[in-house]
């Protein structure tokens, strides 16, 4: 697990007005992970890409600039160096494994327990493992998230309640 690692953005660290500069085709967002993947010899990437957060999942054997994998699919790349430098997080490790299952389960939503970013990660799973940019590591661990997400949504029945910003706006 020492080669497994994360760099994003979220609401919680950087404006939507930054956040929007990296904003991605569906096109570019299939073939995100195998550009990647190729360009900085990772050995696995999920990429995950919502409205409200933007983060690389990966592992390799050799050291990554997490700026420079971040900026990489972005048009105006060397702007965005200097205006995110102070807002991107990177994570190694076991802090990888804590931080997908607080964003899993909803912790780090807007909303608290909002369930549409489940379908989200899965998604981006899945549009990796199409592309065979999963392997045994990422694999094991987004199966295992999957599983602890569904049993805790299911333990305090968080899917039961309206929890997601939507359906918030509406009931207001």
């Amino acid at each position: 697990m020492n080669s497994l690692r994360i760099v994003g953005v979220s609401f919680q660290s950087l404006p939507v007005a930054l956040r929007e500069d990296f904003a991605l085709t569906s096109d570019k967002i299939e073939n995100a992970p195998v550009i990647l993947k190729d360009v900085f010899g990772l050995t696995e990437i999920v990429c995950l890409y919502t409205c409200n957060r933007i983060e690389f999942y990966y592992t390799s054997q050799y050291e990554v600039d997490p700026i420079s994998l971040f900026c990489y699919l972005s048009n105006s790349a060397g702007e965005l160096n200097q205006k995110i430098e102070s807002n991107i997080y990177h994570y190694v490790g076991e802090n990888v494994t804590q931080h997908l299952f607080s964003v899993i389960c909803g912790l780090k939503s807007m909303v608290i327990g909002e369930s549409q970013i489940f379908h989200q990660i899965k998604k981006a799973f899945q549009i990796s493992s199409r592309n065979d940019c999963v392997k045994k590591d990422l694999n094991l661990l987004f199966q295992f998230a999957f599983k602890t997400a569904k049993e805790i949504h299911r333990l305090t029945q968080l899917d039961k309640i309206k929890n997601s910003v939507s359906s918030l706006a509406v009931e207001l």
